[in-house]
């Protein structure tokens, strides 16, 4: 599908009654957050998934030793270029929130899992394990399986994006959690803007400014 067809489809089944009991069997805590997902859709952020921020405690099935499971709350999925643009510089000016662009590169490059980002940790008997964790990279083959899920066209320009929270187990859907200011944030995003991806002609390095010093430069120019 075309980007805002594939929207329109994330909308639809995330109100879907089967898509919504089907998840209360596997995450029934998850479920309260699909309306606050759907509107973040409809503000233009296919998601592709995501998690809430809760804190669970529990025993081991085995021995009975506690443990304490605690999450980041984050977002991943797509977004247009251009807007995915002033997403980013909003984001990281007005929230505490991290947003990365995920690059998507050839499935041989090596992407070392050590220096992914943790989102979910568990803690038992004074240790910490990292449970699930995000790459700043994609293979092309995870990516085409990601885009398949939210049924957007692999060859389609829109551009991965990962959030998350800084702060551990805050409730996405709080006053500061992830989900409400990423929608707000995108509410916020009134008009398309220009920048360097999408110029209809290369812009000239000034000659006594290096490539990095001039990506900067052009970062500030965006900046209100």
């Amino acid at each position: 599908m075309k980007f805002k067809d594939a929207l329109k489809h994330s909308i639809k089944t995330l109100g879907s009654s089967d898509f919504i009991e089907e998840h209360r069997k596997e995450d029934p805590a998850m479920v309260k957050y699909f309306s606050l997902l759907a509107d973040i859709n409809r503000e233009g952020f296919l998601t592709e998934n995501s998690q809430a921020g809760k804190r669970t405690f529990g025993k081991h099935y085995q021995d009975g030793t506690p443990f304490v499971i605690s999450e980041r709350a984050y977002l991943a999925g797509y977004m247009e270029a251009d807007k995915a643009v002033e997403f980013v510089k909003r984001m990281s000016i007005k929230t505490d929130k991290v947003v990365m662009f995920i690059a998507i590169c050839g499935d041989t490059t090596h992407i070392p899992a050590a220096l992914d980002i943790p989102v979910t940790i568990t803690e038992k008997a004074g240790k910490t394990d990292i449970t699930t964790h995000q790459s700043t990279a994609l293979p092309e083959s995870v990516d085409a399986i990601q885009r398949s899920r939210v049924k957007l066209n692999k060859n389609d320009s829109a551009v991965m994006l990962f959030c998350y929270d800084t702060h551990w187990n805050r409730n996405a859907a709080g006053p500061h959690g992830l989900f409400t200011e990423v929608l707000k944030i995108l509410k916020s995003i009134q008009t398309k803007c220009i920048h360097p991806l999408h110029r209809s002609s290369p812009q000239p390095l000034p000659a006594s400014s290096s490539v990095e010093s001039h990506f900067i430069s052009m970062s500030r120019d965006f900046v209100q």
